[in-house]
């Protein structure tokens, strides 16, 4: 945010304002020794203005340029190409401040709307529900049925490794694939022609988006295959069975050093 509120303050109290925003400038501030007295006999009237909030538009690049400029010296203020981007990507978020005709103050943010109502949405539940509680249940049923059951060790931990190797995968590309279907829904949905009316029809951002479609399809299999991959483990295990199976690491047992620590008391 840029702000250059200088003019906005009254004459008298200009000179010790410094650079700062103009809403505030020139208040006494709370670490001042001023009595209560004094602060009701301020007239805040002075500090009234008429302000007019306002969209920008690239007719303002060279204020922009001017306050960016003013603001944070010693930095390359934004292009007109850059500051045409903004407008043209997020216009919702460029907001300017008048006084007096002049723009003293602007806002430059990223709102972010077109992905309302997409498959961005549904990705990014869809990687808290596959990622974080779908893998937090399958390891609570690894660990607990084992135990519940009263058996020595799952029946492979070498399909445990594959299960999770494919339920990683499997979301990387479920969710990556409707991430990029997202962005691509909500540009198309929101591309305008110089006519007025939308470019593209919900049918072509629907068969536009085959290709992310297919591969989320694919990731969304893997996932399928790793739970296939748990049932059959933990049948087995309480099946009492025990998969003879090659170690998951190369790392000599020893007996002497692999027992568990003896507690020690606290002193």
């Amino acid at each position: 945010m840029f702000v250059d509120g200088g003019d906005m303050l009254p004459a008298n109290r200009r000179q010790n304002a410094g650079v700062t925003a103009g809403v505030t400038a020139g208040l006494p501030t709370p670490s001042s020794n001023y009595s209560n007295d004094f602060m009701e006999e301020i007239d805040l009237s002075e500090f009234e203005h008429k302000i007019h909030v306002r969209p920008l538009t690239l007719s303002d690049f060279d204020d922009l340029v001017a306050m960016q400029k003013k603001c944070f010296a010693g930095m390359h203020p934004w292009t007109r190409d850059q500051i045409a981007s903004q407008l043209k990507v997020f216009p919702e978020g460029q907001l300017g401040v008048e006084y007096n005709g002049r723009l003293v103050a602007s806002a430059s943010s990223l709102i972010v709307d077109f992905s309302h109502y997409t498959e961005w949405t549904i990705a990014h539940v869809h990687a808290g529900a596959l990622g974080w509680n779908g893998m937090i249940t399958f390891a609570a049923v690894y660990y607990l049925v084992p135990r519940l059951w009263g058996r020595p060790r799952l029946y492979s931990l070498r399909m445990v490794n594959w299960h999770f190797w494919l339920a990683t995968l499997g979301i990387v590309f479920y969710a990556a694939s409707m991430w990029v279907a997202g962005i691509m829904q909500g540009l198309m949905w929101r591309e305008y022609g110089a006519d007025g009316y939308l470019v593209y029809s919900f049918a072509e951002t629907v068969a536009a988006m085959h290709p992310m479609y297919l591969i989320r399809a694919a990731g969304g299999a893997m996932y399928l295959a790793g739970f296939v991959l748990l049932i059959v483990n933990v049948w087995a295990t309480i099946a009492g069975k025990v998969r003879e199976e090659k170690p998951m690491t190369e790392t000599p047992y020893n007996a002497a050093a692999d027992r568990p620590l003896a507690p020690v008391p606290a002193e």
